[in-house]
């Protein structure tokens, strides 16, 4: 059996006693972090483990990268970058391109709309005249009668069918 009293749970106290090593406690937590490594044990055994961990850190060397590493990665990040930006000009481009598209579109359609309502609006008055067209064509006719139900008895009569049918001719 170990004669070290068992870890505390480490989910905050890890952080905080890292942070009383670093030396960023307030002078308020770093009194309470000490009064708790005087009191408690397994807090004391824990900052311990965390030194000794932190110690062997500092023992592991260092790896230099060679200079020609260095140098690939740096262009390697420079040659991706610049294939980003060429990418997003790119996009950009399209972008621009599919909105004046999509304008254009927009003001063929808007003017189509237009041209639609308006020649409708204009040939209203056309098409009322055509309507009234055979009645315009036999208006001196129609001044000469006395009443429009004289007209009609005519009209019911067929005394005039025979005329009307040779003009149709």
């Amino acid at each position: 059996m170990s004669s070290e009293p068992a870890l505390p749970d480490v989910s905050g106290v890890d952080e905080e006693l890292v942070t009383y090593m670093d030396g960023e406690l307030d002078a308020e937590n770093r009194f309470r972090v000490e009064k708790q490594l005087a009191a408690d044990a397994a807090f004391r055994t824990r900052l311990r483990l965390l030194q000794r961990t932190w110690d062997a850190l500092d023992v592991l060397g260092r790896a230099d990268a060679s200079e020609a590493f260095t140098r690939t990665t740096v262009e390697f990040v420079a040659v991706n970058t610049a294939q980003d930006v060429e990418h997003e000009k790119q996009r950009q481009v399209r972008k621009r391109l599919w909105s004046w598209i999509a304008w254009t579109a927009c003001g063929v359609a808007s003017a189509a709309a237009g041209f639609a309502v308006l020649t409708y609006v204009l040939s209203r008055p056309d098409r009322q005249l055509a309507r009234d067209l055979p009645v315009i064509e036999r208006v001196d006719e129609y001044r000469n009668a006395d009443s429009l139900e004289f007209l009609k008895a005519l009209d019911e009569s067929g005394l005039f069918a025979a005329e009307l049918e040779n003009d149709e001719l």
